[in-house]
């Protein structure tokens, strides 16, 4: 056990009186309410309340502080400090306006940047998942973090480095009995790193459950692509160089590694699902995997798998010489290898052409059924890209057979999808289904289901964040530009007007966006340095406007777009 005191004493910030017994008021006694601060951890079965000192608590020795409204002025102070970071808005909607804010809220209320522990599903007022850090945190609530409140999003990624030792005994491990698997010629090494499905406050891998590994902790291993995809994007909007050589690339680094040594060359023989490439030359299979689908494992190629694994180790090879490091001389065939392939429609679907299948032998292998977004995730967030009919069938092919009953954020990546077609009837009401079940009053408090689960819900908040960050504003971060093509306001469902983006942070510039039904307007709020030039660009015809501080450019909506850095 583990008890820390705040240097800052106990103070008492309220006096009232009660009764033991309503009906007389000889009962009445004087109630104090103090303030103090603790932490207390543990990793046994200990009854951490008998354990905990009572340093903090001691009622005989507080320094007294009557004025309470110095405290919430302090709180108040700090709160407007923190939103001034980045912030979301909406014209015309106000249910939309009370979630948008409500998430944020919830997401920042568990995070600090002078405090790198992570973030849980259930957030800090809850044991939602036992307090547990898993790939909710990099996949679903740190992308709006990175664009609005970057110290938190740094402090997100600190949390994974502080504890990378447990990342590597699980490298070292894997392919090990009651540990996570992996092929027979796998061969670990120091550097690699292997995030474990979760984590607390060690690191190690806590899924365990008598003493016996879960398939989770077994088999679901993108969360170290989640990670490793994590600090590029991080690397790509900041440009910190020396954070991505002291931290960022060691990461990535790590996670390539592992992965490299994971995977297996693909026999001569090619997959159910290959038909349509039709090659198997040159190709790398990850096999015995669990994807976000946890209905189905193991599984042999996992979509999702691959592509995050590919994109680490393309990453690292990205990377290495702005830190002037150097990778393996096959890893670029590795990655190239890890593309995902397109299979034809299943029968009877209704569909033309082709989609991607979750697995190999998907649908027949495990069921159609699946728990929460997977293969639908490749297009957003992950950029791999592919035809606007390939997408659509994506879309048309896994709503349906996507569990009614799974958890909340899942719906938001169907709303970003069809905004990317430009489906606007699709997108309205997968974008409202996004969050309008399950963000409840009074106090917009997230669910995990329909039904509740983990309540307050932080995954759920993030995901639904990211169909209003990168969703209605149409963004896309790329290696050198943030691109947008945004769709209507009205694509959202109900009668919002206009969607903005304030604080919007990028490479040490804060811009903000506002987007109607005609136009797209970006004005520059801060300027990072005094030699840094930004252009906005549309990408149709080249036609370059200087951002400058308080001067806003207007282009069409509809017309693609991108901001660049020029110097």
């Amino acid at each position: 056990v583990v008890f820390a005191c705040s240097t800052k004493t106990p103070v008492k910030i309220a006096t009232r009186a009660s009764y033991n017994n309503v009906r007389s008021k000889e009962n009445r006694r004087k109630e104090e309410i103090w303030k103090g601060e603790g932490m207390t951890t543990f990793k046994d079965n200990r009854d951490v309340l008998k354990e905990t000192p009572t340093c903090c608590c001691d009622p005989h020795t507080p320094q007294q502080h009557t004025d309470a409204s110095a405290l919430y002025a302090e709180h108040s102070a700090a709160w407007t400090a923190r939103w001034a970071l980045g912030s979301l808005a909406v014209d015309g909607d106000f249910r939309l306006a009370q979630a948008i804010n409500a998430s944020l809220y919830v997401l920042r209320s568990s995070i600090r940047a002078d405090w790198p522990y992570g973030l849980s599903p259930g957030g800090l007022t809850s044991d939602g998942y036992n307090g547990h850090t898993f790939w909710d945190q990099e996949t679903w609530m740190w992308p709006p973090l990175l664009i609005l409140d970057q110290p938190s999003a740094q402090s997100a990624l600190q949390y994974r480095w502080d504890r990378r030792a447990g990342a590597q005994v699980k490298a070292s491990l894997c392919g090990s009995p009651n540990h996570a698997w992996c092929p027979s010629t796998y061969r670990a090494s120091d550097d690699m790193l292997e995030f474990p499905w979760e984590s607390a406050v060690t690191g190690d891998e806590v899924q365990f459950s008598g003493g016996k590994i879960g398939q989770w902790g077994e088999y679901e291993q993108h969360i170290s692509g989640d990670v490793s995809f994590a600090a590029r994007q991080y690397y790509y909007v900041t440009q910190d160089k020396q954070w991505l050589k002291q931290v960022g690339f060691p990461l990535i680094f790590g996670v390539a590694s592992f992965y490299a040594a994971r995977v297996e060359p693909r026999p001569t023989a090619v997959s159910a699902n290959d038909t349509y490439n039709g090659n198997a030359s040159g190709k790398y299979d990850l096999n015995m995997v669990m994807g976000p689908d946890e209905y189905a494992y193991p599984v042999n190629n996992s979509r999702y798998t691959n592509t995050v694994a590919a994109l680490a180790i393309a990453a690292a090879v990205e990377l290495a010489p702005v830190v002037g490091a150097s990778v393996p001389a096959g890893w670029s065939a590795i990655a190239q290898g890890l593309a995902v392939d397109v299979s034809p429609v299943p029968p009877l679907s209704g569909l033309s052409g082709h989609y991607h299948a979750e697995y190999d032998g998907y649908p027949l292998r495990k069921g159609a059924k699946v728990k929460q977004a997977d293969a639908v995730m490749l297009s957003y967030p992950f950029g791999v890209d592919m035809p606007v009919d390939v997408l659509a069938n994506d879309l048309t092919w896994y709503e349906p057979h996507t569990d009614a009953g799974g958890p909340a954020m899942t719906w938001a990546i169907f709303a970003i999808g069809w905004f990317n077609t430009g489906n606007y009837t699709r997108a309205q009401e997968k974008f409202r289904r996004g969050f309008d079940p399950n963000v409840r009053p009074p106090f917009m408090v997230w669910t995990e289901t329909l039904n509740g689960g983990c309540t307050p819900f932080l995954t759920g908040a993030g995901g639904f964040l990211q169909s209003v960050v990168f969703g209605t504003s149409g963004m896309r971060l790329l290696t050198d530009r943030l691109t947008f093509l945004p769709p209507p306001p009205s694509a959202t469902g109900a009668g919002a007007t206009r969607m903005s983006i304030h604080g919007m942070g990028y490479r040490g510039a804060k811009l903000t966006q506002h987007v109607t039904e005609t136009t797209a307007s970006y004005t520059m709020d801060a300027w990072p340095a005094a030699d840094a030039t930004f252009d906005l660009v549309v990408s149709a015809t080249g036609a370059r406007h200087p951002l400058r501080v308080g001067v806003t450019v207007n282009v069409p909506r509809a017309q693609a777009h991108y901001i660049t850095q020029m110097s």
